[in-house]
C-alpha cells in the first residue's frame, strides 16, 4: 500500500492506473486465492487511509463490490 499511496499523492497517473489495472486484474482472477490475497492486503485496508475516498474512486468494478462488500 505504501507505493499506491504515494502515486495517488503524487498524481502519478500512469503508475495509479497500473496498480488499479492490476488489483482488478487480480479480483477478476479465477484463482480464488490471488483474489483472497488483495482483498485482505489491499481492499479490505483502503478504509484506514486519510486519502480512502480517493483510494476508492480508481477502484474497477468487481474491486469496487469487493470494497464495498468489505467497508
Amino acid at each position: 500500500m505504501p507505493y499506491i499511496i504515494y502515486c495517488v499523492e503524487n498524481n502519478l497517473k500512469e503508475q495509479i492506473t497500473k496498480c488499479f489495472d492490476f488489483i482488478e486484474e487480480c479480483v477478476r482472477a479465477k484463482d480464488s486465492f490471488q483474489k483472497t490475497v488483495i482483498e485482505v492486503s489491499i481492499i479490505e485496508n483502503i478504509h484506514s487511509y486519510d486519502i480512502a475516498n480517493k483510494l476508492a474512486s480508481f477502484l474497477g468494478e468487481e474491486s469496487l463490490k469487493s470494497y464495498k462488500n468489505n467497508h
